[in-house]
């Protein structure tokens, strides 16, 4: 231990040792605690901020979704009722060609001009109905 010379010389030089040991602890807590603490809030700020920028991102990403599936459930209907009218075309040619069919058979007894008349009249109902199934398949 150190002599001084007297007592209050020691306390004074003690008394400035722990002030200044003090003033040291709050340097470091203001130059580095606070900043710390200044970056968390920061850092916090930052993420709150690209935590609802993707929840935004999220609900518009729904929204699309949910109209995608209600524009696929309109054109699987329309696709439905395209391809019933699809089959009734199909059907109306079938019956109309057996129709043709029957009437060349029954007019095969008459001449020759009228058979090829009833052959060109066929063909152009045939043409007819093959344009008609072609606009439905667009």
């Amino acid at each position: 231990m150190l002599n001084f010379p007297n007592k209050i010389n020691f306390i004074k030089l003690h008394f400035l040792c722990n002030y200044s040991i003090l003033l040291l602890a709050l340097w470091l807590y203001n130059t580095y605690f606070c900043n710390i603490e200044r970056n968390l809030k920061e850092t916090m700020t930052d993420t709150s901020i690209l935590v609802a920028g993707i929840e935004y991102k999220i609900r518009i990403l729904i929204e699309i979704n949910q109209n995608l599936k209600k524009e696929n459930e309109e054109l699987k209907n329309q696709n439905t009722i395209h391809k019933l009218a699809l089959d009734n075309l199909t059907n109306s040619n079938q019956q109309i060609t057996e129709q043709l069919n029957h009437k060349i058979i029954t007019k095969s007894l008459g001449s020759e001009t009228e058979i090829d008349e009833s052959r060109k009249i066929i063909q152009a109902l045939v043409r007819e109905i093959d344009q008609c199934i072609a606009l439905l398949n667009k």
